[in-house]
């Protein structure tokens, strides 16, 4: 296991560029001479924090401290909370992912999967109109970390959409041991606002080849789904499971026919389903 630095400078132009580097050469020969179509823009709020740009340039890494007007997607969050969740989230990867040889783009980091998604789909997430807050109760304490597509200002304290969660199921979540829609589904997460912000950030998340369970929101032309009014924390007037399906044009999977998606092969919205 690598050692991980707890400065946010070391993190993110040390640490992060070395970590893609050390990736298996199948990860870096899909990449190759790729460069991706934002940057993806840390910011650190508080005493030693900053701003910190990534993005694909050439199939490598680069890093720089500015916020450039293609930005694809930023991650905030405070000082005091930058060790227990991104660093903290970081070792428990490392420590769930030991073998750098096995593993995949699919399996990586936030920062290295945003980066490597296609042109349509950064369109897509710049489109996004709101921002997305994970609450994360540590003890008596509660943690935020911001998800904000494009150049919009963040909003730690009131954003559009929040996201309730203990910090041992987000960090189980960080190290790929459990998918958000089983958290969902668990009502170990619970949504509050906008629940299409996070199904439509969902995209970061999916690769082509690559099959995910996505996000739950309700469909306006058929019933509820009973999971996603738990997730919405709401009583469901339904009682109807159904088994999963994809979607007939990407084969985008999902756990739930009442949701529709901007289909990632398609310019039209496409229906869950056969």
């Amino acid at each position: 296991m690598s050692q991980i630095p707890e400065t946010p400078g070391e993190f993110f132009s040390t640490f992060i560029p070395q970590r893609f580097a050390a990736l298996p050469a199948s990860v870096h020969s899909a990449l190759a001479g790729k460069s991706s179509p934002g940057a993806l823009v840390c910011r650190v709020e508080g005493n030693c924090g900053g701003v910190w740009s990534l993005r694909l340039e050439g199939g490598k890494v680069a890093v720089s401290r500015e916020v450039p007007e293609d930005t694809l997607l930023q991650i905030t969050i405070s000082t005091e909370d930058f060790v227990p969740i991104l660093i903290e989230g970081a070792r428990a990867y490392e420590a769930a992912n030991p073998d750098l040889s096995k593993q995949t783009l699919e399996r990586q980091l936030i920062a290295f999967k945003a980066l490597a998604i296609d042109a349509e789909r950064a369109k897509l997430i710049r489109a996004i109109p709101g921002s997305m807050v994970f609450a994360i109760k540590d003890g008596e304490t509660v943690r935020r970390l911001a998800l904000t597509p494009g150049g919009k200002p963040p909003r730690l304290e009131k954003p559009e959409c929040r996201v309730d969660c203990m910090i041992g199921d987000f960090r189980d979540m960080q190290a790929g041991k459990v998918q958000p829609m089983q958290l969902f589904m668990q009502q170990k997460m619970k949504m509050i606002g906008n629940a299409q912000i996070p199904m439509a950030l969902s995209t970061v998340f999916v690769l082509r080849g690559y099959h995910p369970r996505p996000l739950l929101a309700p469909n306006p032309r058929g019933p509820p789904h009973p999971a996603a009014h738990a997730a919405l924390g709401a009583p469901c007037p339904v009682s109807d499971l159904r088994a999963p399906l994809a979607c007939r044009h990407c084969d985008l999977l999902t756990s739930c026919i009442v949701f529709l998606h901007r289909c990632s092969s398609s310019s039209r919205e496409s229906r869950v389903g056969a």
